[in-house]
């Protein structure tokens, strides 16, 4: 490896200072740390000599411009780096600052380039510092009364693996994971990397048993990998499967090569699949068993990542990546499930999909199944605990006899406090203020992105949110006791914590519950409902609030029934509204229309992360190029509002001439439009659209809504449209933002496509090709041809603007961006 520095100019630090070391002297001790490691093998090159061992335990590469330890010297740095190591930092490791210019600091895990043939007894394929390192962490598990499970993945840091243990898609790319440095994966048809799997995993398991130990151990994340985080190519044609699948089978891969994990599989695919399957399977088995033939007493599990292996919307990844018959019981001890990416995508109507797959498919008794709930990587992600929670929840009602959470270090970061007791009931008051239904009941979404725009107007977006911050504002007429209570509770508890029922989000009971009664059936199973949910229940002027225990098909059961001395009963009719948790908005202005009478806007702010995700969450209705089409209409009850512009800069030193620059090539279309949900439905679909684009960061396809062309009567069907005039010739041909047109039906379809090219037929009309024919069934059927511009939401915030609990209206800005904007 060639270094990007010197290391015989560095500054040797002192003793490091007590609890650690600044940020600076641990990258120089870490530097010089990788400048003293080296590998079992001859073909790891080091930067410098270090002045406590000869020149004799050097030997040149070919070139002769590089020096390399031999295996003595290597194992002797091996044993003098763990002691002053252990010194150094105690038995803690020390805190590495990512730098991505110098993965050389990345040594001090492992050893470079294992040799998979070597000597597992005098050249170790972990080295000494690393098993320093987890010797005083057995021995600090022994302490504190753990368990210890080894656990050695199919991943191994990528400038770490050799290049032909990698697994590679279609271009021969390798598979990389999405951490920063990226891991690869093993190929799990080749000995090699799976003999090294074994050796790893003996010599973690050797030193773990020698600190009294039992020997258990986890095959880790086996699959061959999708493409995740970088092209969604699946990794099923690195060289040496190729090989072995021509030698096995007398046949060669059948082309074309799978380019992405979600195209349809063709029936000549499924041999070589299936043969990629069993080879999963094998080396699992492979692994398992020749790390029991030196610890028969050894208890093993493999890792089953169900977003990977049961990705609905994959054939390939199901046919690859699930060997039933080598993993089902009893071919290991017991067996750890995972789908954090679920949980983490707020999916969780997914999760009992996992549950099933242990139990009903691997046939694993629940004795030994152990789930791992979803984890949260970034502080900012604060929502998914509240996801995982409900995860551990759903794990609980399916009996899984071992729960973890990933992980400690995040949970501390966080301040996660969680025990096992059931939810509370609510205890804290609801607010419940009906509001003046001759103003609007606005529910106000708002969403934070970060937007960086160049001189020549591209855009780089950042979504800061991964979920809308949300508040109700309405305004409420009250008089009387009401009034009354209102204003001292506005006294009291205005600084104070409330639940309110959203009551444009409802479903109703269609069963009597008695004041005792727990269980209610309910006409529908909205999204929001999920176990742990908070709920206002209400009847007439009387409400109460529950907490979501169990649910089955159409009936929830809650976690306690009326208070003590409550004996109100809940007809059939009650209407279930999801509680929002959250604090009124100070200051908080009322107006006093006669001495009995109050009048306020009441702003109520919700809580960050205090709701549930929606179980399935809706999709878009219409992709085009693989981007959604938004297909809700403006209401043109209202005119619409359409702004164009051309940024431009002028140099103007106030007398004199001018001077105009136009830094963009493109003109941009700025939309205000009024947008109608007539129903619950309809509004929601602009609502999940928002959210799917978290406000201005995604980008859509929205008709202009406009006869931006006209359709030739001599227009014929295929790809050539004819249409009338030549404004779209003369000054659109090489526009970089109508690129693409649709065609909406008297049956209000929306018909899509992109523009190849631009010609005049003479000098009356215009032809375009476009990327597909049009069907003389849309000719004939259509109502307006308009342009098709790619957008983005202009604003972070969405209003929903209730005028009933059923009928709501939008007012939405709409950008227009480049066709080729992301």
């Amino acid at each position: 490896m060639k270094y990007p520095f010197d290391p015989a100019t560095l500054v040797t630090p002192g003793a490091a200072p007590d609890p650690e070391s600044s940020s600076v002297q641990q990258r120089i001790r870490m530097r010089e740390i990788a400048a003293t490691i080296a590998s079992d093998t001859a073909d790891v090159i080091v930067g410098a000599h270090v002045a406590d061992y000869p020149i004799t335990a050097y030997f040149l590469d070919a070139n002769g411009d590089f020096t390399a330890f031999n295996a003595d010297t290597n194992r002797l740095i091996g044993s003098d780096l763990a002691v002053g190591y252990e010194a150094e930092v105690l038995t803690l490791p020390p805190t590495l600052m990512l730098d991505i210019d110098n993965p050389d600091r990345y040594t001090i895990l492992g050893e470079l380039y294992p040799a998979a043939d070597a000597d597992a007894v005098t050249s170790p394929p972990v080295n000494a510092a690393t098993m320093a390192w987890f010797n005083a962490f057995f021995a600090k598990l022994n302490e504190l009364g753990y368990d210890y499970i080894n656990s050695v993945s199919y991943e191994i840091i990528d400038f770490y693996m050799p290049p032909e243990w990698k697994q590679r898609d279609y271009l021969g790319r390798p598979g990389l994971s999405g951490w920063v440095p990226p891991s690869s994966f093993i190929t799990p048809s080749n000995p090699e990397p799976l003999n090294y799997m074994v050796e790893v995993q003996r010599q973690f398991l050797t030193a773990a048993v020698a600190a009294g130990h039992s020997p258990r151990f986890q095959i880790g994340e086996p699959w061959w990998w999708d493409g995740a985080y970088s092209n969604g190519a699946p990794c099923l044609y690195d060289d040496f499967t190729r090989a072995l699948y021509a030698t096995e089978t007398g046949h060669t891969v059948p082309t074309p090569w799978i380019e992405s994990i979600y195209q349809p599989v063709s029936p000549d695919q499924v041999p070589y699949l299936t043969w990629l399957r069993d080879k999963l399977g094998a080396s699992t088995s492979y692994i398992r068993d020749h790390v029991k033939a030196a610890f028969p007493t050894a208890e093993a599990t493999l890792l089953f990542f169900t977003p990977q292996v049961l990705n609905l919307s994959s054939e390939v990844t199901n046919l690859v990546n699930f060997p039933i018959n080598d993993w089902k019981y009893p071919a290991y001890e017991f067996m750890q499930i995972e789908d954090y990416d679920w949980i983490i995508a707020s999916r969780l109507d997914l999760v009992p999909l996992t549950f099933d797959a242990a139990r009903n498919i691997l046939l694993y008794p629940q004795s030994v199944v152990h789930y791992f709930a979803g984890f949260v990587l970034n502080a900012q992600d604060y929502e998914i605990w509240k996801w995982a929670e409900t995860a551990i929840r759903m794990a609980q009602e399916a009996d899984m006899a071992y729960i973890y959470v990933w992980s400690y270090t995040q949970a501390i970061r966080d301040s996660i406090l969680y025990d096992d007791l059931p939810p509370e009931p609510l205890n804290v008051p609801i607010l419940n203020l009906p509001p003046n239904w001759s103003d609007t009941y606005n529910v106000i979404l708002e969403f934070k992105t970060e937007i960086i725009t160049s001189r020549s107007g591209k855009e780089q977006r950042r979504a800061l949110r991964r979920t809308p911050r949300k508040s109700l504002e309405y305004s409420i007429v009250l008089n009387g006791a009401a009034a009354r209570q209102f204003n001292a509770a506005l006294s009291a508890w205005q600084a104070g914590n409330f639940f309110t029922p959203e009551l444009t989000r409802s479903c109703t009971s269609t069963a009597a519950m008695a004041d005792t009664g727990l269980v209610m059936s309910v006409d529908a199973l909205p999204g929001w409902m999920q176990l742990g949910t908070a709920i206002i229940i209400k009847s007439g002027d009387e409400l109460d609030g529950r907490i979501v225990d169990q649910i089955a098909g159409n009936v929830i059961t809650f976690t306690t029934a009326n208070a003590a001395g409550d004996t109100r009963a809940w007809p059939v009719g009650t209407v279930v509204y999801p509680a929002l948790f959250g604090r009124l908005v100070s200051p908080m202005s009322t107006r006093r229309q006669t001495s009995n009478a109050t009048e306020a806007t009441v702003r109520f702010d919700v809580a960050p992360a205090s709701e549930p995700p929606l179980l399935n969450p809706p999709v878009a209705e219409q992709t085009f190029n693989g981007v959604e089409v938004l297909t809700v209409r403006p209401n043109w009850a209202k005119p619409l509002d359409v702004e164009r512009r051309f940024d431009s800069e002028t140099i103007d030193y106030g007398w004199g001439k001018t001077q105009n620059f136009f830094p963009t090539d493109f003109s941009q279309r700025l939309m205000k439009a009024t947008f109608l949900g007539k129903s619950r439905a309809d509004a929601e679909k602009v609502v999940a659209t928002f959210i799917r684009m978290k406000g201005q960061r995604g980008v859509f396809y929205m008709p202009t809504y406009e006869r931006d062309m006209e359709i030739s009567p001599l227009a014929a069907p295929g790809v050539n449209l004819r249409l009338s005039g030549t404004e779209i010739a003369d000054w659109l041909s090489d526009d970089t933002v109508y690129r693409n047109i649709a065609i909406i039906t008297r049956d209000k379809q929306i018909h899509c496509y992109s523009i190849a090219a631009v010609a005049k037929i003479t000098t009356i009309d215009t032809l375009l090709t476009l990327s597909t024919a049009v069907t003389s069934d849309i000719l004939a059927n259509a109502a307006i041809a308009c342009w098709l511009p790619l957008c983005r939401f202009a604003s972070d915030e969405l209003t929903i603007a209730w005028a009933t609990d059923g009928v709501a209206q939008f007012d939405l800005s709409i950008k227009s961006m480049q066709n080729n904007e992301t």
